[in-house]
């Protein structure tokens, strides 16, 4: 149990968060802090995904990262994120919920900033 708990503060504390949620509040609390993160985190990831989707439809001369390819990944991705999200949660608890918008938040942030540099390719004129 000790080893689960201190799995799972690790886990919380080295995910970089959007906004700082705190620590003294209720659990609740900062499962709601987490959430919202998440949902920041997602809505940045959508917008990451919808301009290099439009760029490689826009520039793409049949070289360098495909729309069809780039939406396949992004669908792939989507389920691996959600599913290594589910996996940590599953340790339950009433930091369950707080681990698994933590997990998504760190991911989504990562998946946003990978698809960002995709952005740069330089069969989509680069940067």
């Amino acid at each position: 149990m000790k080893k689960v708990l201190g799995f799972a503060i690790f886990l919380l504390s080295s995910v970089s968060a959007l906004a700082e949620c705190n620590p003294d509040g209720t659990q609740g609390e900062m499962n709601e802090c987490k959430e919202n993160n998440f949902k920041s985190a997602k809505k940045e990831l959508e917008l990451a995904f919808k301009n290099i989707l439009e760029k490689a439809k826009k520039e793409n001369s049949g070289y360098g990262p495909q729309p069809k390819n780039i939406e396949a990944s992004q669908e792939s991705w989507l389920s691996y994120a959600e599913q290594h999200c589910d996996l940590l949660e599953s340790y339950g608890g009433s930091m369950a919920g707080g681990i698994y918008y933590s997990c998504l938040t760190e991911k989504y942030s990562e998946r946003t900033r990978e698809l960002s540099s995709y952005v740069c390719h330089p069969m989509l004129e680069g940067c």
